[in-house]
């Protein structure tokens, strides 16, 4: 083979590997600008909890209102006063996607609180917190994960519930075999109220299942001594407002009797059923 033949197929075999890396290189930047970008940043999904206005505008708005007013250069007062004449137009809604962030107004669990004081003598009080298990028809690579201490297979709904018996906040889709002690620690509603959710003084009830907190009331045990007469009372009337909630699950299965069966479809289908029958 002669020096220009060879130099010929030199030149060929050059232009198509040359060729051949430039295909390579779109398709592998195709696919890299196929790749979903992320949504919003993991910092931006805990802003309910962690950020300015959760943390530093309510410590101002409560300790320091010349700070808070350099800031945003008014009070606490007229900022809520602007907030309540435009948040209408405002307001964004939640979507799977994302959660909006929404105007909060304190007033509300000050209403809920006066409604327990007025119907259940029980001052104080924003929510009754429990958990009831919605049963599921198992599947066979569930396992004993959704399997609960009924010996039936189950999802977890952890609600709050006003003195309406209406839901003020749930969470559903926890498996069956948690307590709803170690359920309620696992919810968003646990890391907010460990951030001061609620007014001061304001608080919770529930029952023994879980932790005894600041924000969280639960009944006196008398498992070891004896009850003097005003903890009895106290327990009295805190149960009466704490079984707000099992009534809101007994009027929930009562008006949604699907929940008094097994549930045969899919776990996502389960917490969809679920969140639109809390909702209605």
């Amino acid at each position: 083979m002669n020096s220009r033949k060879r130099k010929l197929i030199q030149n060929c075999l050059a232009t198509v590997a040359n060729g051949f890396v430039t295909e390579v290189a779109e398709a592998i930047d195709d696919e890299v600008n196929k790749q979903r970008k992320e949504w919003m940043r993991e910092w931006l999904k805990r802003r309910n909890t962690h950020g300015a206005s959760a943390l530093l505008l309510g410590e101002l708005a409560l300790e320091d209102e010349l700070e808070y007013k350099m800031c945003l250069r008014m009070t606490p007062a007229k900022f809520e006063e602007l907030l309540n004449m435009v948040h209408d137009k405002i307001e964004r809604q939640d979507t799977f996607m994302r959660d909006a962030i929404k105007p909060r107004v304190k007033d509300d669990w000050n209403t809920v609180a006066e409604g327990f004081k007025e119907h259940w003598n029980f001052p104080n009080c924003c929510g009754a917190v429990d958990g009831k298990h919605i049963l599921i028809k198992a599947s066979a690579n569930y396992g004993s994960k959704y399997y609960n201490y009924k010996g039936q297979h189950s999802v977890v709904l952890m609600a709050v519930v006003d003195h309406k018996y209406c839901f003020s906040y749930i969470n559903v889709g926890f498996k069956g075999s948690n307590s709803d002690g170690g359920v309620f620690q696992n919810c968003a509603i646990y890391e907010a109220l460990e951030n001061n959710l609620l007014p001061d003084g304001l608080f919770l009830v529930g029952d023994d299942v879980f932790p005894l907190k600041m924000y969280l009331m639960k009944p006196y045990s008398g498992y070891r001594r004896h009850l003097t007469v005003n903890e009895q009372v106290f327990n009295y009337r805190l149960s009466r407002a704490r079984r707000i909630s099992e009534n809101a699950f007994g009027i929930l299965v009562s008006r949604f009797r699907v929940f008094e069966r097994h549930l045969a479809v899919q776990l996502t289908t389960v917490n969809k059923v679920v969140n639109a029958a809390c909702s209605l």
